[in-house]
This record gives structure tokens, C-alpha cells and sequence, in this order.
């Protein structure tokens, strides 16, 4: 597994050996950018949210590409370890902060993420969770992007509060872009 793009690009990166954590391949890392550029014209200055963070991978890939910093929730302390390990390999510690949270059961947040990934493991309806948590508790800012990975074989049932902007199959995984529209 590689950092795909950016400051970064061809950085290797360890992934956790579990079944309990899925990365995002390289291949749908590349899509997921791609399709980003589209509704984001410069990196600097996003703040980035990677939920269910695994190897780290999604924010590590927005970093390369000079987002200003990412914060990591995950709950697996293997998971945490790696993205640890990754953060280190990249010398980028000072733009990272990894959480141990249950992404279904946050606190309050002390800021808000303008581009947010959720990649929960695959049919266990923690994505629909997380998602309310993050609204909920306040993670999300006005206007963030967020990029949702789940099954090709899951319903995704959008929140009044979201709008949807993009979807792409890749392989097993669907991916759903959608936003926090303004509320004036």
C-alpha cells in the first residue's frame, strides 16, 4: 500500500493485518482523489477527519496533498499502533493527532473537519452511527465534504441534513460523496 499522490507519493505504508480492518486499496484511493478534485480546488488549509481510520491511509493521502492536518479516529489499539507507525515513517507527527474513540459514540467536538472520511467495516450499520454522532456532537463543519465507503451491497440512506454531490462503485466498495450545505 502506497501514498498515491503529492508530497508523499509513492511513501509505502503498513496496513494492519486483521481481519477486523479493511484499507482502502491504492486503486480506490487514487478514485476517491480524483473525484475530489472536483469539488476541491486547493488542499491547504482542509482540515481532515479519517473515521475508522485503520492504516491512516485516507488522511495520510489528503496530508500528501497539503491538507493541514488530520485527526484519526480509531478504537483497534493494532490499527492505532500502525497509523502511529505511518505517521512516523512520513515525519508529519506535527500535523497529525490520532483519537482512541468508538466513532458510535463520540464527544463533543472541540472543532470542525471541512473534509471527512467514513470507511466503517463493511454491513455492520456503523456508518449510519458515526455519521449521526459526528452531526450530532458537532465534528462537521459548514460546507465540509465527506467521502463514505460502504458495501456495493448496502442502502445508504441520506440525513435530511446532507446533500449529495457524487457516487462511484469500486470493486466491493461504493462511494458516496455528500455535504453539509450552508444554512443561510
Amino acid at each position: 500500500m502506497r501514498i498515491v499522490a503529492g508530497l508523499y507519493k509513492g511513501f509505502s505504508l503498513k496496513a494492519p493485518n486483521s481481519l477486523k480492518t479493511r484499507p482502502t486499496s491504492d486503486r480506490a484511493r487514487e478514485t476517491i482523489f480524483n473525484i475530489l478534485n472536483n469539488y476541491i480546488q486547493d488542499y491547504n488549509e482542509l482540515e481532515v477527519l479519517d473515521v475508522f481510520a485503520g492504516s491512516g491511509a485516507l488522511g495520510l493521502e489528503a496530508l500528501s496533498r497539503k491538507a493541514t492536518a488530520a485527526t484519526f479516529i480509531e478504537i483497534d489499539r493494532d490499527a492505532i499502533n500502525i497509523i502511529h507507525h505511518n505517521i512516523n515513517h512520513l515525519k508529519i507527527n506535527d500535523a497529525c493527532k490520532v483519537l482512541r474513540l468508538d466513532a458510535t459514540r463520540l464527544p463533543h467536538a472541540s472543532k470542525k473537519f471541512n473534509l471527512i472520511f467514513i470507511d466503517a467495516p463493511y454491513n455492520k450499520g456503523l456508518t449510519k452511527k458515526a455519521l449521526s454522532e459526528l452531526f450530532e456532537k458537532k465534528w462537521i463543519a459548514e460546507n465540509a465534504i465527506l467521502v463514505i465507503e460502504i458495501s456495493v451491497s448496502e442502502t445508504f440512506f441520506f440525513p435530511s441534513y446532507l446533500k449529495f454531490l457524487n457516487e462511484r462503485h469500486i470493486g466491493i466498495t461504493k462511494v458516496i460523496l455528500a455535504t453539509i450545505p450552508s444554512m443561510q
